[in-house]
């Protein structure tokens, strides 16, 4: 009777050590908090003959890193986040990351170049350190690259996907017509003729 009682006293210390596992299983956990950063930096690290790495972003876009091993985004308290690690944690946003390159080149347009590609709306933002691109192509490639400031040129146009098989390389000659007359002294207003095509004020 005794070893019948332990036995049962055993068996129902195990029946309750599964019930109390399967309770506290079933307790919400809470996850890891990563802070919103509000960008007042971007940080470029080269790595001369790095080539051109890729990393997938979370909204199956990549991230391009052309002789580039780190880049960071940098909070005003100069908390620094690995850019990668930050979009994919949604600590920032690409919405907020074109926002910030968009107000340098609108505080600085000399410290910050824009260039906006007729592919969709790619744009391309040179800075004194690095150079970025977002692409925005019309077959929807939402790709970002970073780089040195000589990036778009060393890459020779292939970036966000372009098809650089189907280019065309044309020479268009023009002939002066007639030079007029303008206010500023430093502009001329040259009236032109197009070899194939009316003529223009430019």
């Amino acid at each position: 009777m005794k070893k019948n009682i332990d036995l049962n006293k055993v068996f129902l210390a195990i029946i309750l050590t599964i019930i109390i596992i399967f309770i506290v299983s079933l307790i919400p956990k809470k996850g890891v908090s990563y802070p919103k950063i509000k960008i007042s930096r971007v940080s470029v690290e080269s790595n001369v003959d790095g080539g051109l790495v890729n990393e997938l972003l979370y909204t199956n876009d990549n991230i391009w890193y052309y002789d580039t091993f780190l880049v960071e985004v940098c909070d005003n308290k100069l908390n620094c986040y690995d850019l990668l690690n930050a979009l994919n944690h949604k600590q920032i946003t690409i919405e907020e990351l074109i926002k910030y390159y968009e107000s340098l080149n609108k505080e600085d347009p000399n410290e910050a170049g824009m260039v906006t590609l007729n592919d969709g709306g790619t744009t391309i933002y040179t800075l004194k350190t690095h150079t970025v691109i977002f692409c925005n192509t019309l077959n929807n490639n939402k790709d970002i690259y970073f780089g040195p400031i000589d990036m778009t040129s060393k890459l020779n146009s292939e970036y966000c996907n372009h098809n650089i098989e189907n280019r065309k390389y044309f020479t268009r000659t023009y002939k002066v017509l007639n030079i007029l007359d303008n206010k500023d002294p430093a502009i001329k207003d040259i009236m032109i003729s197009a070899f194939q095509g009316e003529s223009q004020i430019v």
